[in-house]
């Protein structure tokens, strides 16, 4: 008994020490989001010191464009997550009813081998092509880029969770005089509400803070968040860490809060992916 109690108190320390690793840096981001300037870079490091606003002031009067960058941010993660499911749905339907074909069974391994492809490989042949048709720095081609790369993950998330429903359901429902279009909306799609959710949600976090191709593909139109970031780095009289930090804390705020919220729906749609 004593031993089994040792080793449960051994297990939550352990977990309350990853935990407290793994929200370390978020809790210095935030705490350096509300210093001083002259705060940010002593040494040795202030745990508790003055708090200010400042930042977030400078960072309003100064560097504006962050903000349109967030507006941009949140109009793409919303069109590539609605989308990305547009698209899944169906294709996870194929997959899911009709993968008795070598064409659909291959056409599904293909989807796997796509997404092992690093985005660079992608970047280097499509900038030249979307530059020559006037493509580029566009929401447009951000969405469907985001929506490619993500498809086929959010196609086999789904195809688990269609799989997991019986298809005498829908066998019954045509009895009744439902055709397959009416069967699918009244039926599969109810009870794949949460695979659903996990489509968006993983899409979601994905679009929010991609980098490379929103780097590429974006001047000033369609700059988002991550790449206003980047440029706060590299400013002409050296970095202003009070406005970056305070930036980097406002990106951090929607993304974590649909995590705390559906994290729920991610852990549901993991298990499901690793149980196939």
């Amino acid at each position: 008994m004593r031993r089994r109690t040792k080793t449960t108190i051994f297990v939550y320390m352990l977990l309350i020490g990853i935990i407290l690793w793994s929200l370390f840096p978020i809790l210095a981001l935030v705490k350096a989001s509300f210093s001083p300037s002259r705060d940010l870079l002593a040494y040795p490091p202030k745990l508790f010191g003055s708090l200010t606003f400042e930042n977030f002031r400078t960072l309003s009067k100064d560097w504006g464009k962050f903000y349109i960058g967030m507006l941009n941010s949140v109009l793409i993660t919303l069109g590539s997550a609605t989308l990305t499911i547009i698209i899944t749905l169906p294709t996870a339907y194929a997959f899911s009813r009709f993968a008795r074909t070598k064409i659909i069974t291959n056409s599904a391994a293909m989807l796997i081998i796509a997404r092992m492809f690093p985005p660079i490989v992608i970047t280097i042949p499509l900038y030249p092509v979307l530059n020559s048709l006037n493509l580029v720095d566009n929401h447009v081609v951000l969405i469907v880029l985001y929506t490619a790369f993500y498809v086929s993950l959010g196609t086999l998330t789904m195809k688990s969770y269609f799989d997991n429903v019986p298809i005498e359901l829908e066998e019954s429902a045509l009895i009744e005089g439902c055709s397959k279009i009416k069967a699918f909306f009244i039926i599969l799609l109810p009870l794949s509400t949460t695979g659903i959710m996990s489509v968006g949600i993983l899409v979601s976090i994905f679009a929010w803070k991609e980098f490379l191709f929103a780097f590429l593909f974006t001047t000033s139109l369609a700059v988002t968040a991550p790449v206003v970031l980047n440029e706060m780095l590299g400013g002409m009289f050296g970095v202003s860490w009070g406005p970056l930090f305070a930036a980097a804390t406002i990106h951090l705020v929607p993304i974590s809060i649909l995590i705390v919220f559906s994290q729920r729906f991610i852990v549901d749609s993991k298990m499901l992916v690793r149980e196939k």
